[in-house]
């Protein structure tokens, strides 16, 4: 099997020209035509996700976030673009096209918090609502550290919830079109602090659960599809963690 296989798979549910204008989706290192040994799923391309890949011999990663991102002017020995080069690795970006596709991050997260009659915002891809009833932040918050194992912060307005707006990763930008949607709070990764402001200032519920945390679950999914669909390769879940963990 080779690697342009996987790149049609994930091309033909999430397709790489959803992706917005500033992204950078699709094959970033390595050849359609390399045979691929197994694959490794992430969220980050890291060091040691780069070694746990050799490791396992997994010689193609799909990573959430690119791995080449930005204008780059040179490739140094000590960096990890060089680093996979030269383990002959091939890193496939499957950013923003797989947060905009209608069963993608944020709905996978929504489902993942166990949230009902889900629906797609019509202009923000990456944004969803559903339905889930709570007497408060606080057992909504609850819920979501559960789940995602994490330590949520968030806004409260001493009310009671029952329409659940989601984002995946950094949401800030969606806050007005979550609060647009009706809803009662909006779940998402991290939002700047005059977002949050701004959310106070309206009495609107915000829950910000961690970047890594909201998009975690969407990769654990896709890695059980490419399992289910490509069942003679290797596939499996980097064991990365978060780049940093809230005290309590």
């Amino acid at each position: 099997m080779k690697v342009k296989d996987v790149l049609d798979y994930l091309n033909g549910f999430a397709p790489f020209d959803m992706s917005e204008d500033w992204d950078n989706c699709g094959l970033l290192i390595g050849s359609e035509n390399d045979d691929i040994k197994g694959i490794l799923v992430c969220v980050d391309v890291t060091e040691s996700v780069l070694d746990e890949a050799i490791k396992s011999n997994k010689n193609l990663i799909i990573a959430h976030h690119p791995i080449i991102f930005g204008g780059i002017n040179s490739v140094l020995a000590d960096t990890i673009i060089y680093k996979a080069i030269k383990a002959g690795m091939s890193v496939i970006g499957f950013h923003t096209c797989y947060d905009n596709c209608n069963k993608g991050v944020s709905y996978i997260l929504a489902k993942t918090l166990g949230l009902k009659n889900i629906t797609q915002n019509a202009l923000y891809k990456s944004l969803f609502v559903g339905e889930k009833h709570y007497k408060n932040v606080s057992s909504l918050a609850k819920d979501i550290n559960s789940a995602l194992d994490t330590n949520s912060l968030f806004i409260d307005t001493k009310k009671p919830i029952m329409k659940i707006a989601v984002c995946g990763g950094s949401g800030g930008d969606f806050l007005n079109a979550a609060f647009s949607m009706g809803a009662d709070a909006f779940v998402t990764g991290e939002c700047k602090y005059h977002e949050l402001l701004e959310a106070y200032e309206k009495g609107f519920t915000v829950i910000t659960a961690g970047h890594f945390e909201t998009e975690f679950p969407a990769m654990a999914d896709l890695m059980n599809s490419l399992k289910k669909n490509f069942p003679v390769i290797d596939v499996t879940l980097s064991y990365e963690k978060p780049p940093f963990r809230r005290l309590i």
